[in-house]
């Protein structure tokens, strides 16, 4: 008689669905063995760990057999493991054509600030086209504003990712762990009640065994190696981007001295001297004037390209002698020769300063900034 009961009870097993067979278990209504006959991989693919009890079943089995019963492409799991571990090495590839996605990274503070210095060096820009906002920065040689845009957006992704590969992993309805000491390279934990939960979350129906079990998960979740594509991203995700541009060129705004540096290197002397013509030296001190012309640890002089425009306008005779005018002109004369730029003519007509009859006070030097 018990023969036959164990065989009845077997056979109903067959008809009825997962979720309902682990609730028979977890009453005992169904006895623990019979969690042997709702597995239904292949007995080669895995191994039982540990016997099953009436609230879990733990398996071993190889990442290829679990992803081909998930799914998905093999390598998978151990991808999403090592994406969501804090010290993996992990970086957001970044392409170039997606700074024109900057609309979307960019809060309005941000595109505020950047139509401001569009305007101050009379720009014609669309703050929502990221390529032209790119497009200007490379007008005005503002590259390192450019490249901490990419680094702060790879900076964002990447976390972004981390994170989200980490919580997809933690989301399965089942736990995934390694461990060395084992003959396998993963042991499987379902718990019952979160496989019952999970199947009537989404509705499934047509779920008799985990092995059917296993395909429907793999299907649902976001277990392949673009899902980072389909990741969406807010203005608060870019806070720290954000941050960025409004401080960056909010400098340059406040404090041009920054910009004329860059637009010197770009050899953009249409612009230069727009610029320099909106400087009213009258209300200027020397100091501030000179911030014009004394850049970060060099001189303007020094970063204009040799024979450039810039570079031969700043050696014409007559920008030279309005600066000797403004500027102490023994200074401006020594720096002048300091960045080898100095014209001809001024260095004839100012000869006096060279000579200085051996007099001490015509052998200043120029401190350079620290």
């Amino acid at each position: 008689m018990k023969y036959l009961k164990t065989y009845k009870l077997f056979e109903k097993n067959e008809i009825e669905t997962l979720d309902v067979v682990l609730s028979k278990i977890m009453s005992e209504e169904y006895p623990i063995m019979y969690v042997d006959n709702i597995i239904k991989l292949d007995k080669d693919d895995y191994e039982i760990k540990t016997n099953p009890s009436k609230n879990n079943l733990i398996i071993e089995i190889n990442e290829d057999k679990l992803c081909f019963y998930l799914g998905v492409e093999d390598k998978t799991i151990s991808w999403f493991e090592n994406l969501s571990d804090q010290f993996n090495d992990y970086s957001y590839q970044f392409d170039e054509d997606e700074y024109g996605d900057l609309k979307y990274y960019l809060n309005d503070n941000s595109k505020d600030t950047i139509k401001e210095l569009a305007d101050y060096v009379d720009y014609d820009i669309d703050v929502n086209d990221g390529l032209k906002i790119k497009k200007m920065f490379d007008y005005l040689g503002l590259y390192d504003i450019s490249y901490e845009i990419k680094e702060k957006i790879i900076e964002t992704k990447t976390s972004k990712i981390k994170i989200e590969a980490e919580k997809i992993i933690e989301n399965l309805p089942f736990k995934i762990d390694s461990d060395f000491n084992q003959s396998k390279e993963y042991s499987i934990i379902f718990n019952y009640k979160d496989v019952i939960e999970y199947i009537k979350e989404h509705n499934l129906t047509d779920v008799y065994s985990f092995e059917t079990f296993l395909n429907r998960v793999g299907n649902i979740e976001k277990l392949d190696f673009t899902f980072e594509k389909n990741i969406n991203y807010d203005f608060d995700d870019f806070e720290t981007l954000n941050d960025c541009v409004y401080d960056e060129i909010g400098e340059l705004i406040d404090d041009p001295i920054d910009l004329f540096g860059c637009i010197v290197k770009k050899d953009n002397l249409k612009l230069l001297k727009n610029k320099i013509e909106d400087i009213d030296f009258t209300d200027m001190t020397k100091n501030v004037l000179k911030g014009h012309i004394v850049y970060s640890d060099y001189y303007l002089f020094q970063l204009a390209e040799k024979d450039g425009k810039v570079y031969n306008w700043f050696k014409t005779y007559d920008l030279q002698k309005y600066m000797m005018e403004k500027f102490d002109e023994k200074e401006m004369f020594n720096i002048l020769k300091k960045c080898d730029i100095i014209n001809d003519k001024i260095l004839n007509e100012y000869k006096y300063i060279d000579e200085g009859e051996g007099m001490g006070f015509f052998d200043l030097k120029i401190k350079e900034k620290e």
